[in-house]
């Protein structure tokens, strides 16, 4: 989905279940028999019309052109997350910023943004949260289309958070490994990222080993090298430095084609290996990253246990 890619890169007449407090600048929404779940996350909202459950990234879509995605993290932080969201920040990024206000969803902090990014793609940005979790909603759609920009508008701001919602951290993957092959265990997922940890416990240290499995929606004729280049330069964005690669190939993962490399650089002003396990299916891929900072032998070679038992559902 090329805007689902390209995004990666408040005086609403809203739905009768959302009452605005002009006094206390507060919007109280109730759940009710409109709102729906969106999977994998405690949160619900009333989706607009022609809108439904994505199946290639957490929250709806309406075709290729439109989406309201979600990214929950669960046991996070909106304080820390949302610091440095500012219109500054984003105009900094060459972007710009039609709209940007504070206020609070139901008690809890919110930052919202109305955004033109590149690409000529329109954003809807919703982050809110406590010191427990953190939630951003983002409603993406081509400018020009404000009409359905302002439906997605209205959707998002029906959000209702309900913490007592049980939730299948691996409703939404679209894969399943077995653990019990290695010392990296499951530890949290966050939107479409899942995490494991060495016995799946929580390490302050950042330069832990990890394992990181993540899934996207595929475009069209990518090939497994064209997906590769696109999560390394991601990791450049973020101050990854290559050094070289060690190895690279294509071999078979329970039956299914897979690309395989491990190469060696520079993260957070240390060397890390990294490991990387790419499957693809008709219209999506799943990535396997393992990076590594110290112990690096013994850590690859669980990476590689864990990335054996790696299967497409």
């Amino acid at each position: 989905m090329k805007l689902f890619l390209a995004t990666l890169i408040i005086c609403t007449t809203l739905s009768s279940c959302v009452q605005k407090n002009e006094n206390s600048k507060n919007i109280t929404t109730e759940k009710s028999d409109k709102h729906i779940n969106i999977p994998g996350t405690r949160l619900f909202l009333i989706p607009p019309t022609g809108f439904e459950i994505s199946k290639s990234f957490i929250g709806l879509q309406k075709g290729d052109n439109y989406l309201i995605q979600i990214y929950h993290l669960d046991g996070g932080n909106f304080y820390s997350n949302a610091k440095n969201v500012s219109k500054k920040a984003f105009e900094d990024q060459g972007m710009k910023v039609l709209e940007y206000t504070e206020f609070q969803l139901n008690g809890n902090p919110v930052k919202y943004l109305h955004v033109q990014g590149l690409n000529n793609i329109m954003s809807h940005q919703f982050i809110f949260g406590d010191s427990t979790f953190s939630v951003m909603a983002l409603g993406a759609y081509p400018i020009g289309q404000e009409e359905i920009g302002k439906k997605i508008k209205e959707s998002i701001f029906t959000m209702f958070y309900d913490k007592n919602t049980v939730v299948d951290p691996m409703a939404t993957a679209l894969f399943s490994v077995d653990d019990l092959k290695s010392k990296f265990k499951f530890h949290q997922s966050s939107s479409n990222v899942f995490i494991y940890s060495i016995d799946g416990k929580k390490n302050t240290d950042r330069f832990s080993p990890m394992v990181l499995i993540s899934q996207l929606p595929k475009e069209q004729n990518i090939t497994f090298e064209g997906v590769s280049e696109v999560l390394i330069n991601g990791l450049e964005q973020s101050g990854f430095i290559m050094k070289d690669v060690e190895s690279q190939e294509m071999k078979s993962v329970n039956g299914k084609e897979a690309f395989e490399k491990v190469f060696n650089g520079y993260l957070n002003g240390k060397k890390v290996k990294i490991y990387y396990l790419i499957l693809m299916t008709s219209d999506q891929f799943v990535s396997f990253s393992g990076l590594t900072y110290s112990d690096n032998e013994n850590n690859l070679n669980e990476f590689k246990k864990l990335s054996e038992t790696l299967k497409i559902k």
